[in-house]
């Protein structure tokens, strides 16, 4: 019972703390500008006026969408460090390094298993779904100081709860 009231305690200060940092609030909008406005818009767009037009046999939603992506992941991963308030920034910059090469190699993953006949969109969707997971719960294992092997190695051994997350 106390763990669970310790927890309740727990939202309550990080809602608190919410509140009362403007840099928290700075930077929480930065996120939503670039990943709801930009990002989103940017798809919507091209899916608006060129929803037919092709580009090396690609459509511009493909070609366009995942080096958005991958740059608002990589903007991401240093807003929500700085939301995380990790401590040591060269433990930060290679951390960072590491979910920059992990998230675009698991983009080229999925992008590729698209690519096999019949069974690879659904390949490819599960892979998505286990990523995005993962990338839920990334930046509380950060603040709790997880190592990205002992990270990687917790989602491998539970890759049945983030494939229904």
């Amino acid at each position: 019972m106390s763990s669970k009231r310790s927890r309740e305690e727990e939202e309550n200060m990080e809602l608190i703390l919410f509140i009362r940092s403007k840099q928290i609030q700075r930077t929480l909008l930065k996120s939503i500008a670039l990943n709801g406005i930009i990002y989103l818009g940017i798809l919507g767009i091209l899916e608006l006026f060129y929803p037919d037009h092709q580009l090396f046999g690609h459509s511009y939603t493909v070609l366009t969408g995942y080096p958005l992506y991958l740059v608002c992941l990589v903007f991401n991963s240093t807003l929500y460090s700085r939301i995380a308030q990790i401590e040591q920034y060269e433990r930060m910059e290679g951390s960072n390094m590491n979910l920059i090469l992990l998230y675009g190699n698991m983009a080229l993953f999925t992008a590729l298993l698209r690519w096999i006949p019949v069974f690879g969109s659904t390949l490819a969707f599960f892979v998505y779904c286990i990523v995005m997971t993962y990338y839920c719960f990334e930046y509380k294992w950060m603040k709790e100081d997880w190592p990205i092997e002992k990270r990687l190695a917790y989602a491998e051994e539970h890759w049945a709860y983030y494939l229904g997350f």
